[in-house]
């Protein structure tokens, strides 16, 4: 730690105790001594026990401005350097800050690395005055350059430094770059608006911090230059570092972009592999329906031609009439053969089956849909949770239904912002585990409830359970247990990943033997 900064104290002024604490112990590890005030009352107070370097003052606190505790500051201190924090950015408040005496002005929230840099060169500026005044007294063993002048504008004294650097700066007067600027600042001087101004100079190369000083006992402008051209490096080295850490950064923004879409690809892959492993079971479920769809229509058929041969008959008995009136016995052999009474109420019947048969089909194609839309499209809604668990047991339905009972206790659930159809991905994973979990014949048991602001999701089966060891691994990519083909591994860890992005959480309990329970919790809202 350098002698500067480790005889620097600083003071935090902010009426937040948890930044106040933080930016104090954040100081403290760079090397910073420092005291903490909450009021502009308590900064004053702490002004006068102890010699503050520097102040970090919150712009907006509950007994006066940032600005009015500045001021107040500065006539105690006027060396104090101070650095005005705010989260209320104006153009105006920045003027007048830096018009008051502000060493800079920085906004919250602000990067650390960024306010570190300006307490270090405001600890410098600091220790810099105080040295200028030790040494002007003494301005021939000043190593720096010093030059003195009148209000009007002549060189009074120059000491040996500043006329080995400027030989010709006396005969040049106020045209000398080194005083440009300077005279416009008389008239603040002479009015009292002002008594110091600090400015950067390059000379052959070399940076300068001009300090310029009116003495108003003598009635002259002192001059002191401070090479500063190593700080300047530092500081380009740390804008090339930060650019180079923004560029980074922009990388690790396109990377994790990527990594998001694979992570999409990544769940559409699982949810197509799920679709695949119930394929035989929903291809079961479609052919029922089906199979008596066509077995109907191929009766209605047969049903329709009888049809057409009785209406046939009659139209031949009606333009028979009167003459041919055997043409009725003809008509009542057809009704008896084909039974007509029968057929006008089977038709309906018939259709009635049909019509709901190809509804089950709709529904469950729908369902497929649903489940099997692609991520990206979906947009976060308002949705019900219930109706995305019916949803999926109606897709699954063939999966469940040989092995087990399905038992709900649904919760009055408001409607909870999602997407659903990665949430029906996460309930199909779960309740086709639980099922297979079950080895001849068992329950699963869905529940739902709320709690606070949060909704919860529980699927209990009644299966063989999960051993301890494997319990801690279950949600790790590819991590399974079943057969090669039976699954892919990355149900369990997809689910995961999907309630995660929901910002919710997911826990397991099971007991080997006994059964196992998923539990889903998730917010009512996402997070703004």
């Amino acid at each position: 730690m350098g002698t500067l900064i480790g005889n620097a104290k600083i003071l935090v002024v902010d009426d937040d105790p948890n930044l106040r604490k933080t930016l104090s112990d954040i100081l403290r590890v760079k090397g910073y001594a420092n005291i903490v005030a909450g009021t502009g009352a308590e900064a004053l107070a702490a002004m006068e026990q102890d010699k503050i370097a520097l102040a970090l003052i919150d712009l907006m606190l509950p007994d006066m401005t940032g600005l009015e505790v500045m001021a107040r500051i500065k006539t105690v201190s006027p060396l104090t350097e101070a650095i005005i924090l705010t989260g209320h950015a104006s153009i105006d408040t920045a003027i007048e800050a830096t018009r008051k005496g502000a060493f800079s002005y920085i906004l919250k929230p602000y990067q650390m690395d960024d306010l570190l840099l300006n307490i270090r060169h405001g600890i410098e500026r600091q220790h810099a005055q105080e040295e200028i005044l030790r040494l002007a007294s003494h301005p021939r063993l000043n190593p720096n350059p010093v030059i003195e002048l009148d209000l009007d504008g002549s060189v009074t004294y120059l000491n040996p430094m500043a006329e080995k650097l400027f030989p010709n700066l006396i005969e040049m007067g106020l045209k000398h770059p080194v005083l440009a600027g300077v005279e416009e600042l008389f008239g603040d001087f002479r009015e009292g608006r002002r008594s110091e101004v600090v400015r950067e100079l390059m000379v052959e190369g070399t940076t300068f911090e001009k300090h310029i000083h009116y003495v108003r006992e003598s009635n002259l402008v002192r001059l002191q230059l401070l090479d500063i051209s190593e700080r300047k490096r530092a500081e380009t080295e740390a804008r090339v570092r930060l650019e180079e850490v923004e560029r980074m950064n922009a990388r690790l923004i396109e990377m994790n972009s990527k990594l998001e879409q694979a992570q999409s690809q990544l769940l559409q892959a699982e949810k197509m592999a799920s679709i695949g492993v119930l394929a035989a079971g929903v291809a079961h479920e479609i052919n029922n329906p089906v199979g008596f769809v066509n077995s109907n229509l191929a009766s209605l058929r047969d049903y329709v031609n009888d049809f057409m041969d009785i209406l046939d008959a009659y139209e031949r008995t009606q333009a028979g009439l009167p003459e041919k009136a055997g043409y009725f016995a003809e008509v009542n052999d057809l009704k008896k053969r084909v039974d007509l009474a029968f057929m006008k109420q089977d038709v309906t019947s018939l259709l009635a089956e049909s019509l709901e048969g190809i509804g089950r089909v709709t529904k469950i194609v729908q369902d497929l849909k649903d489940f099997s839309r692609i991520s990206v499209e979906e947009k976060w809604a308002n949705e019900d949770i219930h109706l995305g668990i019916e949803s999926t047991l109606n897709v699954i339905s063939n999966e469940l239904k040989y092995k087990c009972q399905v038992d709900k206790t649904y919760g009055d659930l408001p409607r909870v912002e999602c997407l659903l159809s990665q949430l029906n991905q996460v309930f199909m994973n779960l309740l086709v585990n639980a099922a297979q979990a079950i080895e001849t014949h068992g329950t699963i048991t869905i529940r739902t409830g709320t709690m606070g602001d949060q909704v919860w999701i529980e699927i209990f089966d009644t299966g063989k359970g999960i051993p301890p060891e494997n319990l801690k691994r279950i949600f790790e990519p590819f991590f399974t247990t079943k057969p090669v083909g039976k699954g892919t591994g990355l149900g369990l860890s997809v689910s995961y990943s999907i309630i995660q992005k929901h910002h919710g959480r997911i826990e397991v309990e099971s007991n080997e033997g006994k059964g196992t329970i998923f539990r889903i919790w998730l917010p009512v809202k996402q997070p703004a």
